[in-house]
């Protein structure tokens, strides 16, 4: 079996380099939707939301996956950067502590609503989609 040609990946956040690897492809959730990268993907520049950055080594290996709160990507014929505002690899995601965060999130939303200021109504929503997806990345 040949070996399919690798992407040189970057995982970064503020405070650190997440990861740094060479896999086959790398399924990002991009704010249109998630894509893949490849090896030869066309050159690309796409902001992040809220969702697992999928790497996989070989592609019949299991995904090493990463939650990440958004942030941008940029792809190209050999590389793929990803810029995330926080990430954390899935299996570090505490199942209760989501369980919380969407509840907190959601009454904030609530509480949100029956105010005038639609910054806090619009700052309350983007908490409660970061929660909700953090806690469907936990499982």
């Amino acid at each position: 079996m040949v070996d399919a040609p690798l992407i040189d990946l970057e995982l970064i956040t503020p405070e650190a380099t997440v990861l740094a690897a060479t896999p086959e492809m790398v399924v990002v959730p991009g704010s249109e939707g998630e894509f893949g990268v490849l090896r030869d993907h066309a050159p690309v520049l796409s902001s992040l939301r809220p969702g697992i950055v999928q790497v996989h080594a070989t592609f019949d290996a299991e995904p090493e996956c990463y939650f990440v709160t958004g942030g941008f990507t940029e792809a190209g014929p050999a590389y793929c950067l990803i810029l995330a505002d926080t990430a954390v690899p899935v299996s570090e995601i505490d199942v209760g502590a989501a369980d919380q965060a969407v509840a907190e999130a959601e009454e904030a939303v609530r509480e949100a609503g029956t105010g005038t200021d639609e910054a806090a109504r619009e700052r309350a929503e983007h908490a409660l989609e970061i929660a909700t997806a953090r806690r469907a990345a936990a499982g």
